[in-house]
């Protein structure tokens, strides 16, 4: 089985698909790379805040060590309820709550106001690639000086923050300067994250806002880039030993994604569209049906003792039956996972 009810620990929540940037590699724009509008096929959707009470009842929520607000599509600061998904946590769990975001979004009085409910242990990881004149090439639409603001605002009121910072070639000179500055503003760690999603090549074309055609490049310094020896992002078929490590089960963690749908992790989720190769969605549906695993239908229990994930999944591992692109291409051994986050 693949983790049961009492074992789980910790969720990954996508609360929203809307984001309100236009980050040149994320999977709003996998279809071409054009930033000036998400994927036609990708739906606006917002969790609705009672389906999240019905099915993350007080009961579960007592027994979570960690709840993080992140996924794959949106900011979860671009749902209006936000605050009352907060609130009601805190009110039923002592369970950690970290929240990525790009920062640049809600006012100051907003962000005093999360301080407020949120407590020490809590984070805002806000995900900001640069300095004033660069963070808003890969962070599109973004404010550098709001996000200051809003940074400042939080900690000021007793929040707990850290700055994620992912490496390109054109801000990597200022992250030296993006540490003392983040030491100053208060945030308690500065992270670097290095991304494999230039997929070893040297430069990755994007379509910008203005509608230009537009560059990024790796990192010149090796210590900020993406070691791809002994990956198999590319490779159309699994090595002959699998021997996959789960790092999701291993923590302890599941995503339910803003479809109401529970999933192994983000991996292995609703894509839009689907990734050239990646079908898994399609697998599974014609193996599953599409609603097995959907919390407006079925609680949590009843969910894990599906086929899918009482048996399926973790023999797959084994065997290679019905194995996913996504778990060996994430989780064997001799694979890295998409991002690395190092703090320095």
């Amino acid at each position: 089985m693949y983790l049961q009810k009492n074992e789980i620990e910790q969720f990954t929540i996508e609360l929203t698909t809307r984001c309100n940037a236009g980050c040149p590699m994320c999977s709003r724009y996998n279809e071409n790379w054009d930033t000036r509008a998400p994927n036609k096929q990708l739906p606006m959707l917002d969790f609705d805040f009672d389906i999240f009470k019905n099915f993350f009842t007080p009961e579960i929520l007592a027994n979570l060590k960690c709840i993080l607000f992140n996924g794959k599509f949106g900011d979860a600061l671009m749902h209006k309820d936000f605050l009352k998904f907060v609130r009601y946590i805190k009110t039923h769990s002592s369970a950690k709550i970290i929240t990525h975001t790009n920062g640049s979004l809600r006012s100051v009085t907003w962000w005093k106001e999360l301080a407020n409910i949120l407590d020490s242990k809590d984070i805002v990881t806000f995900n900001i690639d640069g300095l004033g004149d660069t963070n808003h090439i890969y962070r599109q639409k973004t404010d550098f000086e709001k996000i200051k603001r809003n940074a400042v605002a939080f900690i000021s009121s007793g929040g707990t923050a850290e700055w994620e910072y992912i490496v390109f070639r054109h801000n990597e000179h200022q992250v030296d300067e993006a540490k003392k500055i983040a030491e100053s503003l208060g945030f308690r760690d500065f992270i670097i994250r290095k991304t494999s999603r230039f997929k070893d090549k040297n430069q990755f074309e994007y379509t910008d806002i203005n509608g230009n055609m537009s560059k990024l490049y790796p990192p010149k310094d090796s210590k900020y880039s993406y070691d791809y020896n002994g990956t198999y992002l590319d490779s159309e078929t699994p090595p002959n030993n699998l021997r996959i490590k789960c790092d999701w089960k291993a923590q302890k963690k599941m995503f339910v994604s803003p479809t109401y749908r529970l999933w192994p992790c983000t991996y292995i989720s609703e894509y839009y569209p689907e990734l050239s190769g990646f079908n898994t969605m399609k697998e599974i549906a014609e193996r599953h049906g599409t609603e097995f695993n959907n919390i407006k239908k079925y609680k949590l229990d009843e969910i894990l003792n599906h086929e899918f994930f009482s048996n399926e999944l973790e023999t797959a591992w084994k065997t290679g039956k019905n194995i996913t692109k996504e778990c060996w291409k994430k989780c064997s051994v001799n694979a890295r996972s998409i991002t690395v986050r190092k703090n320095v």
